[in-house]
């Protein structure tokens, strides 16, 4: 739902961009954000509103993406639920200034941390989760008492509209404002110096948002992505093994900046884990309305030039965007094994000796997954393959649990946010230090005489 201001600038985007960040800095200025109890109330206007939608939300997404609909309740609307909820029963604390201790030096004193809003901040969302990747850090931008400029992605334009009217629903205008439009508006908006910039996707345009950044001089948070690893240690239980790892595979069609990019496995063992990955995805997806569409036909395209002729476990279906899972036996050399895949094809790398060296080199990815019962084999991976956030015999879990923190290291993003985090990320710590109108316990002008001796003497 486009508001007054989009309908009449859709085709000029710098001034939309322009007159939202005025808009934005204009309520900050006048402290509209800042007050805990309109953080407190717009949270739970925020939940109201998610609350009354939630079968528009499941609809927009089945719209926009083909999601299953117990994918898009779990990942979207319980997702979004519970970090709402958490961040109003927590906010107060979270909030509290921070008694810090005072050295003798500056007595009679008393010294505080106060999280600070950043100011008016924009935040640029993807579309494979266009709901909680939008709403998400939004909540902790509020929370941390910023207004906020949010655009959608355009991929996701049912998804988008609804994002529109939850924000009309629960905020003031000028609090939270929603833009709609494509690339040419995302380079409008980065060319306004917002407080804070917080932005979700790929790595190209991760770097455009962070020069922009720099240009204003301006702190952000850039969550990516990358190739993310399942490695596999000798004599693991295949079966289990194999289920954990199809579950987030196979979830939103690998759709998923967390999901398992590539498995690498003993290499003697190599050809019974393509069996069974396999006949895993055979089992399951027997109905492809089970798995999630291809969001459009460019990155189904993308997917099959990545598989070079290998064969799915069923048919493709490209006039539904319907890309049939593959399982392939490959090495680092494989074009799959060159760009983050972003879709349902698994490669199979095997590795000789005790553990996989080749990985090592690799960038940093947002996530690994290690599955070992051996302490000094998980010991190494976790020291020598460093990754954004890390779960053991299991697949991305720590992502899914809201009082971690969630990003990614070098090329797969920086900053942190979910819960605590999140609301640590949308402000600063500002000290301040009061003092009182009584004589000091030091003085320090001159002239000095023998001072330093009784200061060493003190301060030892």
């Amino acid at each position: 739902m486009l508001d007054d201001f989009n309908r009449r600038n859709f085709d000029d985007p710098a001034k939309r961009a322009r007159t939202a960040f005025q808009a934005a800095q204009q309520a900050f200025l006048a402290s509209q954000s800042r007050p805990l109890k309109t953080r407190h109330e717009a949270l739970l206007k925020l939940l109201s509103s998610l609350e009354n939608h939630e079968d528009d939300l499941l609809q927009a997404l089945q719209d926009d993406l083909g999601k299953p609909t117990l994918e898009a309740w779990l990942a979207e609307f319980h997702f979004l639920r519970q970090d709402l909820r958490l961040a109003h029963r927590k906010l107060s604390r979270w909030a509290r200034p921070r008694l810090a201790p005072s050295p003798i030096f500056v007595q009679p004193a008393i010294s505080r941390i106060h999280r600070e809003p950043h100011g008016t901040a924009l935040i640029l969302a993807p579309w494979n989760y266009p709901l909680q990747l939008s709403l998400s850090p939004l909540i902790a931008a509020i929370a941390a008492g910023n207004t906020v400029v949010l655009k959608p992605s355009e991929l996701a334009p049912a998804s988008a509209r609804l994002i529109a009217r939850l924000v009309t629903e629960s905020f003031h205008p000028q609090h939270v404002q929603v833009l709609l439009g494509d690339a040419p508006l995302a380079a409008a908006l980065l060319d306004q110096p917002f407080d804070f910039f917080f932005f979700t996707g790929g790595e190209a345009i991760g770097r455009k948002v962070a020069a922009a950044a720099a240009r204003h001089l301006k702190p952000c948070v850039l969550e990516l992505g990358g190739k993310c690893p399942v490695i596999i240690d000798r004599g693991m239980p295949r079966d289990l093994v194999v289920q954990r790892v199809v579950d987030f595979k196979g979830f939103n069609a690998g759709q998923t900046c967390l999901a398992p990019d590539f498995v690498v496995v003993p290499e003697p063992e190599r050809d019974q884990w393509v069996a069974a990955f396999t006949a895993e995805f055979r089992r399951r997806y027997t109905d492809p309305s089970d798995l999630a569409r291809i969001v459009n036909s460019q990155h189904f395209d993308r997917l099959l030039r990545l598989t070079q002729g290998h064969p799915g476990i069923g048919p493709d279906h490209r006039d539904s965007l319907r890309f049939s899972p593959r399982v392939l036996a490959a090495d680092s050399s494989h074009p799959a094994m060159q760009e983050e895949i972003f879709g349902p094809i698994l490669p199979i790398l095997g590795y000789s000796g005790t553990f996989p060296e080749s990985l090592r080199p690799l960038p940093s990815p947002l996530a690994s997954s290690i599955f070992s019962r051996n302490p000094a084999f998980i010991d190494r991976a976790l020291r020598d393959l460093p990754s954004g956030g890390v779960t053991l015999n299991d697949v991305a879990k720590h992502a899914m649990n809201h009082h971690l923190p969630f990003g990614g290291k070098g090329p797969s993003g920086y900053g942190r946010y979910r819960g605590k985090f999140g609301f640590d990320t949308f402000s600063y710590a500002r000290p301040i230090t009061r003092r009182w109108l009584l004589p000091d316990l030091f003085t320090l002008s001159p002239p000095y005489r023998d001072r330093l001796k009784l200061l060493r003497r003190i301060l030892r």
